[in-house]
């Protein structure tokens, strides 16, 4: 079917995969789609199975809960309408346990639920009441979050908190971008939250003087709360797409494409492409991004160790400058992004450094920005690519596994990874549900069902959570 593992796969061709390989591919899919489609069972073993890195279950979660499921399952009924009714049992469950856990951003509570119920609304007017009441939520609290920081991020730097996807402002703000375009749920507080969000992120171009020097306004202070301290530095910038600057540029540029503007969002835009652009390193490939650089670097210098995934790694930061050429009709920006995204499929497995199958720093993740970016610059090169590392990921399947896919975590001792441990988690950004999602973007839609599908494999934007869409 595919390569082993440690070698590059053969080029599929043209199109999604095709032959054994897209039978393969469904199959999977439809394996995936059988072991998590009990509830009570899914919220079971992937309880029992964790490790101190890995936080277990979590039932409003999309990374590992029943909204991220429910986001699976919303998608695949595009396909095959019998799955629906699925998807609509995990998110009872996922509604059921909003007033037990606590809201985190996008990652857990009401906008975790918003998100998969957008997705899970594959016809216009579904779930129109309970978006309705979770838009209501989520832009009240939104809204109260950035009014308790409203003042300027000053000497102290911000929290990589605040505007982040994953706990921020900037993955709910993706939501309510959708919801503003979406006349079948309308809540009157969305359109004000949104532009508060987009507000919010032009102001972390504002500079600030650290330690006598001008940095960005987006600097972060170690004690501020960065989900990665930079390695043997007390401040630091974080790159990436989920803790970083290019998930702020990357929502500020599907705004702005989008008709949705602030004053300023164009030059906030500029700052913090350019600054990205700075950032890239190169190596015989081509270029590529660190995860986070220390505030005392100079642009081009150290730095943490390249990935090539999504969450952190050059996959994201591509896609973000990506949307940021296209928002600012820029070829420049466009250009480097699908040369850092070429030059990730021209390095050896070993110096992408992706671990396991996953979404998050696994090989789906980037499945979905290749894709993603092959399509809206009609590379071929990219397309190629997607389908390479969708062979790679199914090399990593094992049926004999609840979920078939498993999650990577890092067993750490003195502040080292050791080893990565395999756990069986069935969310979108940490589990099968995501592998299953990335391998629909790359399968024919005749093998799944006879429902309606996009011109370019499209399903629907479960991706909007990865602001690749």
């Amino acid at each position: 079917m595919s390569a082993a593992p440690g070698r590059p796969a053969p080029d599929p061709g043209p199109g999604p995969l095709s032959g054994a390989d897209a039978q393969r591919a469904a199959e999977l899919i439809q394996i995936i789609a059988e072991r998590l489609a009990d509830p009570v069972a899914v919220a079971a073993v992937s309880t029992a199975d964790r490790t101190p890195a890995h936080g277990g279950w979590a039932a409003t979660g999309l990374a590992r809960g029943h909204s991220g499921v429910a986001s699976f399952y919303g998608t695949l009924a595009w396909s095959d309408s019998r799955w629906a009714a699925t998807a609509h049992a995990h998110l009872r469950r996922a509604v059921d346990a909003i007033s037990s856990e606590p809201s985190a951003g996008l990652a857990l509570g009401p906008a975790a639920v918003l998100s998969a119920v957008q997705t899970c609304g594959a016809r216009e007017g579904d779930y129109a009441g309970l978006r309705r009441n979770l838009l209501g939520a989520v832009a009240g609290r939104l809204r109260e979050r950035l009014n308790a920081s409203a003042g300027a991020p000053g000497t102290a730097g911000v929290s990589g908190r605040e505007h982040d996807l994953i706990s921020g402002c900037t993955g709910v703000g993706r939501l309510l971008l959708d919801a503003v375009d979406d006349g079948t749920a309308a809540h009157p507080d969305t359109v004000p939250a949104l532009r508060s969000t987009l507000r919010r992120l032009v102001r972390l171009t504002e500079p600030i003087e650290v330690n006598g020097r001008t940095r960005p306004g987006w600097w972060t202070a170690a004690s501020k709360g960065t989900p990665f301290p930079a390695e043997g530095a007390n401040d630091v910038f974080e790159v990436g797409v989920a803790h970083g600057v290019a998930g702020p540029l990357a929502l500020l540029s599907l705004s702005l494409s989008r008709g949705h503007t602030v004053r300023g969002q164009a030059d906030a835009i500029e700052v913090m492409a350019e600054w990205l652009v700075a950032q890239a390193r190169r190596d015989a490939h081509g270029p590529y991004w660190p995860a986070r650089t220390g505030a005392e670097q100079e642009p081009g210098e150290g730095g943490s160790r390249s990935t090539a995934a999504w969450c952190t790694g050059t996959a994201g930061v591509a896609a973000a400058l990506h949307l940021a050429g296209v928002a600012l009709d820029d070829a420049g920006r466009r250009s480097l992004a699908v040369e850092a995204l070429r030059a990730v499929m021209e390095r050896a497995e070993e110096e992408r450094r992706l671990v396991g199958p996953t979404v998050c720093h696994g090989h789906a993740g980037l499945v979905q920005a290749l894709h993603r970016v092959g399509t809206a610059a009609r590379d071929p090169a990219l397309l190629a690519g997607a389908r390479r590392m969708a062979l790679r990921m199914m090399d990593e399947a094992d049926e004999d596994a609840p979920f078939v896919f498993r999650h990577s975590v890092p067993d750490i001792e003195d502040g080292r990874v050791t080893r990565w441990t395999g756990v069986d988690a069935a969310g979108m950004y940490e589990g099968a549900a995501g592998c299953a999602a990335a391998l629909l973007t790359v399968t024919p839609g005749h093998l799944l069902g006879p429902g309606r599908r996009g011109t370019d494999g499209d399903v629907a934007a479960w991706d909007r959570i990865l602001l690749l869409s």
